[in-house]
């Protein structure tokens, strides 16, 4: 996806550098993907989830931080859950404010669950059946994604939003994270798809690491190292 770099949750600067200021945070718990974007139809699903990682982050970094960011990062989860989500799917459009009608997005819904399993939210029974349940029968393909192209107004500028939300890797994050809070019978149908989504010849193995948005390999790494754990 590429448009919010994480990496400074883990500086290890002054907690000024590496601190998510709550004041970026919408009425309705929703975070915006630019920062200056305020009206509530700007606030993304990617960059609401891309907050409760940070803000986890920085919670477990140190106890300061930890009692700041804590109603903040409660906040944010439970919007994403409930208030966000489209209802009997676990799916999340990218902008759930926005006036105009619009289609959710695998990739935004894989990374959203992902970010609401990492940070320990304990509600998400419903949400991972229906994960499970509306999963792709065949695995998107490795390049595959797609881009909101949405406009974003900041103060007197406008930006088009240009994340491309990569649909495998998050699919596959996501559904292990759902196989580890899983009954057996879940557990079932989540190691079946996880199977055919990294069988030898998937198209997961074709990334070379030199296409020309380095974001999808990184990403990829990403799933095969939680596969990996997982084993």
């Amino acid at each position: 996806m590429g448009a919010v770099d994480l990496r400074t949750v883990r500086d290890p600067c002054p907690q000024e550098r590496t601190r998510v200021s709550p004041l970026a945070q919408g009425s309705d718990g929703g975070w915006p993907l630019f920062g200056g974007a305020q009206q509530e139809k700007f606030a993304s699903s990617y960059g609401t989830a891309a907050a409760i990682l940070a803000l986890h982050e920085q919670a477990l970094s140190n106890p300061t931080a930890s009692r700041r960011s804590g109603s903040p990062l409660r906040w944010t989860a439970g919007g994403l859950a409930e208030s966000r989500v489209v209802a009997g799917r676990a799916r999340w459009v990218d902008y759930p404010a926005w006036p105009e009608a619009q289609e959710d997005f695998l990739g935004v819904s894989g990374f959203a669950l992902f970010a609401l399993h990492r940070v320990g939210a304990w509600w998400l029974g419903s949400l991972d059946r229906d994960w499970l349940r509306e999963l792709p029968a065949q695995a998107p393909a490795a390049l595959r994604g797609a881009a909101s192209a949405k406009a974003v107004q900041v103060g007197n500028r406008s930006f088009p939003d240009e994340t491309r939300y990569y649909e495998l890797p998050w699919t596959i994050l996501a559904t292990e994270e759902v196989y580890r809070n899983a009954g057996i019978f879940r557990k079932v149908r989540a190691v079946q798809w996880l199977e055919r989504a990294l069988a030898p010849g998937a198209s997961l193995y074709e990334l070379t690491g030199r296409e020309k948005n380095a974001a999808i390999a990184a990403e990829a790494l990403l799933a095969l190292r939680g596969e990996a754990k997982h084993e």
